[in-house]
């Protein structure tokens, strides 16, 4: 499919500052010491979103390290900034067909600055840029589809795919693997999440 065209979520502080910003709001999941997924802050509540196939139950929620501001010092760098580490704690929502879990987390207060991301609540249109900040592989965070990308990248494909319920999934072709499972799917237009990766 071509080359990974993710880049660290650090590069694009002043060339792409609003989906830096963004990018603040998700989190390093490591769940159980050994699974690696990624989650994101949605509103201004403690409510966090990840994958249900992450985890689907409020004892795996607590044995879940959530690890924001986990980037590069630097673009292209080897150093990271010190992550900000809190415990998962209750899970309030999850669903197998929708592939979600929603959770809170301990001590909240403490990842409050990292901001929060908004739902879209319009279904994207075909070829609506988008951009994906992530955790691919555990490493720290890198955004496929910042803008000055390839035209044609991380774009809606298809606005009503056929996932486990019929029109439930939105397709589209953006850099991840595997450690990616959770993050947002951001719309470049409105800056609001669109779907669930």
């Amino acid at each position: 499919c071509g080359g990974d065209q993710s880049t660290d979520a650090v590069c694009y502080r002043s060339a792409d500052p609003v989906a830096y910003t963004r990018s603040k709001a998700i989190a390093r999941l490591l769940i159980d010491g050994t699974e690696l997924c990624t989650g994101w802050r949605v509103g201004t509540q403690n409510r966090m979103l990840t994958n249900n196939h992450c985890f689907e139950t409020s004892a795996a929620a607590y044995d879940t390290e959530v690890w924001f501001n986990y980037q590069c010092a630097r673009c292209g760098g080897y150093d990271v900034f010190q992550a900000t580490k809190v415990w998962g704690d209750r899970v309030l929502a999850t669903n197998q067909t929708y592939d979600y879990t929603l959770f809170t987390v301990e001590n909240f207060a403490k990842v409050q600055k990292f901001g929060y991301l908004l739902l879209d609540s319009a279904r994207p249109v075909k070829d609506q840029p988008l951009y994906v900040p992530q955790h691919p592989a555990g490493e720290p965070t890198r955004i496929a589809g910042a803008s000055g990308e390839r035209a044609g990248n991380c774009a809606v494909v298809d606005n009503a795919y056929d996932g486990y319920a019929a029109n439930s999934d939105v397709s589209y072709f953006c850099d991840t693997e595997g450690g990616s499972s959770g993050p947002p799917v951001i719309s470049r237009k409105t800056h609001r999440v669109v779907a669930l990766h």
